[in-house]
């Protein structure tokens, strides 16, 4: 099957590699690499940067870390998964914006629950596998969601992660936007049980192992 190299220059990166056509669609296929250059020299002599090449990071809304949307169970679960889907050469990790964490910590001082999904955060966080961003626009009192910009900002300081998936538990119709700029949008249930037809390739070595993935039980509840 034939190879497609998408190329773009590196000082246009932060600001155009979003504008690609079809990228979202473009990442899933195994035959597509993205490449990096200054000069067209860079390609003829294989010194060029090599852009979204495995794994992914994960961002949420406020609806993953509220003990009143989401289960703990159903957090356990997608960790789990999430940790048996990095490896070495294919990570993946979850970001969490600090406002919603400093909220979840607040939270956790008189609700059980939340102070179990803190508990689990702070499990993985010591694995790498969570991260908490650092402050940032997103988090400023007078924006209450996650905006397409930081998502696309988030995936041009990321160009070694091939993909980026935003997770919410709200009606996602109003979300498709982001589609068109590399970014697949999901629930938590559905990244676990549809994960191979919602991102498709994402390492070299994926053979057995992805397949065992796809075929996981859906979570039950919320």
């Amino acid at each position: 099957m034939d190879k497609l190299l998408i190329i773009i220059q590196n000082e246009d990166i932060a600001s155009h590699i979003h504008k690609v056509p079809f990228l979202t669609s473009l990442k899933k296929l195994s035959r597509v690499s993205f490449a990096g250059v200054d000069t067209l020299d860079d390609v003829q002599n294989h010194t060029y940067n090599e852009l979204f090449v495995s794994g992914g990071i994960v961002v949420s809304d406020e609806t993953v870390l509220n003990p009143e949307t989401i289960r703990f169970e159903k957090l356990q679960i997608f960790l789990d998964f999430l940790q048996d889907l990095s490896t070495p050469e294919s990570k993946w990790i979850w970001k969490i914006h600090c406002k919603m964490h400093k909220k979840l910590k607040e939270l956790a001082r008189t609700n059980t629950a939340a102070f179990k999904i803190l508990t689990l955060l702070n499990k993985y966080q010591k694995c790498n596998l969570v991260e908490v961003l650092s402050y940032h626009d997103c988090d400023s009192r007078s924006r209450n969601t996650i905006e397409l910009d930081c998502l696309i900002k988030l995936q041009a300081q990321s160009m070694q992660h091939r993909h980026v998936v935003f997770l919410t538990e709200k009606h996602m119709e109003r979300l498709s936007s982001s589609l068109e700029c590399g970014v697949v949008v999901a629930c938590v249930n559905d990244f676990v049980k549809n994960f191979n037809s919602l991102i498709g390739y994402h390492s070299s070595n994926m053979g057995e192992k992805q397949q065992r993935l796809g075929s996981r039980d859906s979570l039950q509840g919320k």
